[in-house]
């Protein structure tokens, strides 16, 4: 398994964000404990203390450089952030692992790497770009529903749309007590029935879903861009580390 790599890790961010003081969850979440709204259910269960004395207050500020911080007794410090892309086969599931011992995304990253998850799940069926970091706030931001970060999916079918359907991904269909809808579809390739596809929700299996309520099957789906990730120059089944430049501009527009 080849693996480009660009850099190592991301040390002008975590300076830049460890200058002077710093609100405590914004400090756990650089840690790479959860994202900081769940880094501030951690502090309110008083499992965190600052020198010692319990911090349970969210406006409590740290000064990365002096104070010890400690979660549940054990000292946490930032993490040196780390991002992949990574070209999902098909056949591999997007979990740190599987009791099944099915292939996971993390079997294709070096052995040295350290802890990190996939962000923006796909299911087992799809391929395609899938995020590994462990910036956990960032994965927030790209995920969460209320943040509306484009996903661009090529979703092919056994069969085409017509202007019904076509209308109805784009106002919505119910399913399951969900309203599943597409931000944009348009057709890519009339012979193959290849669509282009934008969700700004990413339910579980939502386009498989949209596809099975108009009658059709999927034949292929892949995600091929991210936030300001594109699929390009990675092939199916390798990855490679994001450049300090490809961080950053993935970071401003979340």
């Amino acid at each position: 398994m080849r693996v480009t790599k660009t850099c190592v890790c991301l040390d002008s961010l975590k300076l830049n964000l460890m200058s002077s003081t710093v609100r405590l969850n914004r400090f756990l979440a650089s840690c790479g404990l959860a994202s900081r709204r769940a880094c501030e259910k951690i502090i309110l269960e008083g499992r965190v203390t600052v020198n010692g004395e319990p911090a349970v207050l969210l406006s409590t500020k740290v000064d990365p450089e002096s104070d010890i911080v400690k979660v549940d007794s054990y000292a946490v410090k930032p993490e040196a952030f780390r991002y992949f892309l990574f070209n999902k086969p098909k056949g591999v599931i997007c979990s740190s692992r599987d009791e099944r011992g099915r292939k996971t995304c993390i079997d294709f990253l070096p052995e040295d790497i350290e802890r990190v998850y996939t962000v923006g799940r796909l299911d087992r069926d799809s391929e395609g770009l899938v995020l590994l970091t462990n910036d956990g706030n960032l994965a927030h931001k790209l995920t969460h529903p209320s943040f509306e970060h484009a996903k661009l999916y090529l979703l092919w079918m056994d069969d085409a749309l017509d202007a019904h359907w076509l209308r109805r991904f784009s106002e919505g269909i119910e399913d399951d007590g969900e309203m599943l809808k597409a931000f944009l579809i348009k057709q890519r390739d009339v012979r193959t029935h290849c669509y282009e596809v934008i969700l700004k929700e990413g339910r579980n299996r939502q386009l498989r879903r949209m596809t099975e309520a108009a009658g059709r099957e999927v034949v292929r789906l892949q995600r091929i861009e991210m936030g300001s990730l594109v699929l390009k120059d990675v092939s199916l089944g390798e990855c490679r580390e994001l450049s300090d430049e490809e961080a950053l501009e993935l970071k401003a527009v979340t």
